[in-house]
């Protein structure tokens, strides 16, 4: 390990540029705060060429087997597919019954006998209108907007009385009748050998309805124990180690490992049946053990950490090409009281890894909203949320980074010159009482461990 301190001289923000004689290394040190400004992205102060990344169902299913970080909350689809067509189908019926019956855009059907049920469609297409102009208009008036849009459509107590007395006409009551004996007698036989060669579009919509009651199933379950899910997480005792009653200078030291080559990684999954993440927290979970051995310090039962998964698109994206993909915390109870034996350390702390993202989906989702949505500093009072973060921080010392792309081509990335860039290593800085941030930075072939604190 290479240990260094970051000159305290510098400003908190800067790019210093140490030249060598065949290569140069670029050091960035940027407040998180520049990262959310429109136009800027960490590929720009790079300088690296334009990379747009192409999300399919294959880095999906790569992300959800090999980085058990991300995707602890299941995503509904289901739900969004028939929503979509629930939309479009509103839509395209609407638009059909304004193209019929609104007399501004058809003014034929204020030639045509009225009826009742042309009077309800014009009485919601006034109500519709009224409700869209109002809400776009801040200070409209309510009633002069819905009396306005009557007039317009010439929607009146006189149409309703003719549209009453034409609906209920013997003749037409008789037409009525008729046409209701021709579709039950013919129009259905018809539509029964339709719904015959429908079948395949039925059974898609069957067993479409069979996954979105799953995932609703799904989402009430998360709703319901998640109150308890989080409150269980964030206030359940744990053990008390140096990490957290360490005293904090403020002054911030990184250092980061060799590479490792990800060869032997895919050797251990070979072998095991891990994933890369699994394994690289058995390694952590080891390299800590041995942290609290060297200093002689009580190694406890676990050490509780929060987790996080980046993908290598969004931290190294230009400001043109960012990747939408948010990653939750996950609040993972690494063990450290494992046996010497590495296979063992492994399905320990597998088996702890599952255990956090079988449990955790609702404290999982709700980070997600308090990170990328500022949630908690807009409910809590600045000194609560202070307070809250002081505890939440006290009480998880560590924080574990995974970075790594988004599917198992692992390529370099090149500068706008074209020269390849052969390492890139990233620090997240820990925050109010974090004492210890740990990266893992998968780049290209291998990989390396950066340690802030």
């Amino acid at each position: 390990m290479v240990s260094k301190y970051i000159c305290p001289d510098h400003p908190p923000w800067h790019i210093l540029v140490i030249p060598s004689t065949d290569k140069f290394y670029l050091l960035i040190r940027l407040h998180h705060l520049y990262l959310t400004e429109e136009k800027l992205g960490l590929g720009d102060l790079l300088l690296l060429e334009p990379y747009m990344p192409v999300w399919s169902e294959e880095a999906d299913e790569y992300l959800e087997q090999e980085q058990l970080l991300a995707g602890t909350f299941k995503t509904p689809v289901a739900i969004p597919q028939v929503y979509q067509h629930i939309c479009e189908s509103l839509s395209n019926s609407w638009n059909e019954l304004v193209s019929v019956y609104d007399p501004l855009e058809n003014p034929k059907v204020t030639c045509s006998r009225p009826s009742l049920k042309s009077f309800a469609v014009l009485v919601a297409i006034v109500v519709v209108s009224t409700v869209r102009i109002y809400f776009r208009n801040e200070n409209g008036n309510l009633s002069s907007i819905l009396r306005r849009e009557m007039e317009r459509r010439r929607l009146t107590t006189r149409l309703f009385w003719r549209s009453l007395l034409q609906t209920f006409h013997p003749a037409v009551v008789m037409y009525a009748t008729l046409r209701w004996v021709w579709w039950l007698i013919v129009t259905c036989s018809l539509q029964l050998f339709r719904m015959v060669l429908s079948v395949p579009v039925y059974l898609y919509w069957l067993v479409l309805g069979y996954h979105v009651l799953r995932e609703l199933w799904y989402l009430a379950k998360v709703t319901f124990v998640g109150p308890k899910v989080i409150l269980q997480e964030l206030l359940k005792p744990g053990d008390t180690h140096h990490l957290q009653t360490v005293s904090l200078c403020g002054r911030k030291a990184v250092s980061w490992s060799d590479p490792v080559p990800l060869e032997y990684i895919h050797r251990v999954h070979l072998a095991t049946g891990a994933s890369t993440c699994e394994i690289l927290l058995a390694a952590v979970s080891a390299s800590l053990r041995d942290y609290f051995r060297y200093l002689g310090f009580k190694v406890p039962q676990s050490v509780m950490t929060t987790a996080r998964f980046v993908p290598q698109e969004k931290l190294l994206a230009q400001s043109a090409g960012s990747v939408s993909r948010e990653s939750g915390l996950l609040c993972l109870n690494l063990p450290l009281w494992v046996p010497d034996e590495p296979i063992e350390n492994l399905g320990i702390v597998q088996s702890a890894l599952h255990r956090a993202r079988n449990y955790q989906a609702p404290l999982y989702l709700a980070s997600l909203f308090g990170l990328d949505h500022s949630v908690i500093p807009r409910i809590l009072p600045s000194v609560l949320a202070r307070i809250v973060l002081n505890m939440l921080s006290r009480r998880y010392a560590v924080t574990i980074t995974q970075v790594d792309g988004s599917s198992q081509e692992k390529k370099r990335r090149r500068l706008l010159w074209g020269q390849e860039v052969e390492s890139i290593m990233y620090w997240r800085p820990p925050q109010a009482n974090i004492s210890l941030s740990l990266t893992l930075m998968t780049y290209g072939d291998l990989v390396r461990l950066g340690v802030m604190s």
